[in-house]
């Protein structure tokens, strides 16, 4: 899927991380472009469409193994309409199978226009701008998170944009509403509340705690790639902040007096180091795959407990220790480099979205802003 061309860039001097993701992501874009119109072929349209990217693609942060999460608005979503768009989808992805595998680039399993079969918290995303939008105010119980909140993290790919400007003015209209309340505070809009959840998730959540520089093990995507990214995307759905990407909705906090410039470089430094690192694990390893060590003979003696014990006598949490360990990378001494020249950077900003929750959930008094 053009990987070599991508893996060339690479190779010229001062090429940065974001200028990676950029010519991946456009490559990306001119693959399901294609492949919709080959799907599509001479059938005739029911109606009006508008074909949108979310999550990493929509931020032009994708990396060569990413999955496409996408949804499909169109302007009548009867049952014949909607079934046209599932057959066209469900055709694109049988091509992207047949020729990446299970491995490359494919549609999202949760986030996708033909939903995900068996689970009823993954409907269908071929709907309406209006019914698109009304997902987000659904509960928790009744769709998954990684769809209420990717549908915020939108870019118009190709189709009818009249039906994309739409869904955002819906959008916007629902995250502006004021109906929300936190013990007894004020009523805040539904986007402040969502914002502040999603830095509170993420600075209580195990997985991201930052990791130390002596560590031997390291979770690139976990614990370097998306702290940054979801505080700034938090900020940025607290503040009301339009920006999708995660380098632009920064630039967007500094100009809008909610980030100062030094803790801006603190998200660039991270964010570029990652950039540039997610994209060779992900060519030289053939997948996604962020798991990394430091220590091959350290890592042989763990992984060799484990395969002392049978693996229906592993615990769930050994069985995931033997699937990382299995599937790891080691890094060389330059990446172990450049992983722990960040890590100030990525325990400052963590710190510093931890403070933030404490002042934004305060019932009473000023509540601040650590990030100006």
């Amino acid at each position: 899927m053009r990987r070599g061309s991508v893996a060339n860039l690479m190779q010229q001097p001062g090429m940065s991380g974001r200028a990676l993701q950029d010519a991946w992501t456009q490559r990306v874009e001119v693959i399901v472009d294609e492949m919709f119109q080959e799907a599509l072929g001479a059938k005739a349209l029911p109606c009006q469409y508008a074909f949108c990217l979310a999550g990493s693609g929509a931020r032009h942060e994708a990396s060569p193994y990413s999955d496409l999460d996408c949804f499909v608005l169109v302007s009548d979503d009867g049952a014949q309409e909607v079934k046209f768009f599932h057959d066209v989808c469900k055709d694109m992805s049988d091509m992207l199978m047949a020729v990446e595998g299970n491995s490359g680039l494919r549609f999202c399993n949760i986030m996708a226009p033909f939903g995900s079969p068996g689970n009823p918290k993954a409907p269908k995303l071929i709907r309406t701008p209006h019914n698109m939008a009304d997902l987000v105010e659904w509960s928790e119980d009744s769709i998954e998170s990684h769809i209420s909140g990717g549908l915020q993290e939108h870019r118009f790919l190709f189709g009818t944009k009249k039906l994309y400007d739409d869904f955002k003015t819906d959008l916007n209209v629902i995250l502006a509403k004021t109906c929300f309340s936190f013990s007894s505070r004020p009523a805040i809009t539904r986007g402040k509340k969502m914002g502040l959840k999603v830095i509170k998730d993420l600075v209580t959540d195990p997985r991201f705690t930052p990791p130390s520089s002596t560590d031997e093990y390291f979770h690139v995507k976990e614990q370097f790639y998306r702290p940054p990214q979801f505080i700034a995307k938090g900020l940025a759905w607290y503040y009301g902040i339009d920006a999708v990407s995660t380098h632009d909705q920064v630039t967007q906090l500094v100009a809008t007096n909610h980030m100062s410039h030094g803790v801006a470089h603190s998200f660039k430094a991270v964010m570029s180091v990652m950039a540039k690192y997610r994209f060779r694990l992900h060519l030289d390893r053939e997948g996604e795959k962020d798991f990394v060590f430091t220590n091959q003979g350290k890592r042989d003696a763990e992984l060799a407990i484990l395969n002392a014990k049978s693996a229906v006598s592993r615990t769930e949490a050994e069985k995931e220790r033997h699937t990382r360990l299995t599937a790891g990378t080691l890094m060389t001494r330059a990446e172990v480099k450049d992983l722990t020249d960040v890590i100030p950077n990525l325990a400052f900003i963590m710190a510093l979205a931890r403070t933030f929750v404490k002042e934004k959930e305060k019932a009473l008094g000023k509540r601040g802003n650590p990030f100006v």
